[in-house]
């Protein structure tokens, strides 16, 4: 038997089959912990992708990431809920946005260290010349 592997969404830090998903044999149907892209603390996000439950304190810091992974495992191992389809609409809608969130920030970076490279030339030029 050949098994193929889902790739995990962009920013996905925890992913737990749902029992609903095992049942039907679709790798979708999962509890996902995510980074928070808008909390400097290292948040962590949590979703049934199944019954649409959130993890209830949802911005828990890593170092209780623990926390979220054993609410994640527990709803996983309990949960018979099949999406709605406008919910998986909805999730695919937020992974490209994540997504697009996520090249915006690398251009930004590549800005600033291609302004950060051009103004160390500006500053070794004016080094070179007052020599």
């Amino acid at each position: 038997m050949t098994r193929t592997h889902t790739p995990w969404p962009t920013g996905v830090v925890a992913r737990y089959l749902t029992d609903a998903g095992k049942a039907l044999a679709d790798p979708t149907i999962t509890v996902d912990l995510t980074e928070d892209p808008q909390d400097t603390g290292n948040g962590v996000l949590g979703i049934c992708q199944g019954c649409e439950t959130p993890f209830p304190n949802s911005r828990y810091l890593l170092i209780d990431r623990d926390t979220a992974r054993d609410w994640a495992q527990e709803h996983a191992q309990t949960c018979r809920a099949l999406p709605k389809p406008a919910f998986r609409d909805r999730a695919a809608q937020r992974q490209q946005e994540l997504d697009r969130m996520n090249a915006d920030f690398e251009a930004i970076d590549a800005a600033d260290l291609a302004q950060f490279h051009a103004d160390q030339d500006v500053r070794d030029a004016a080094r070179t010349t007052d020599s």
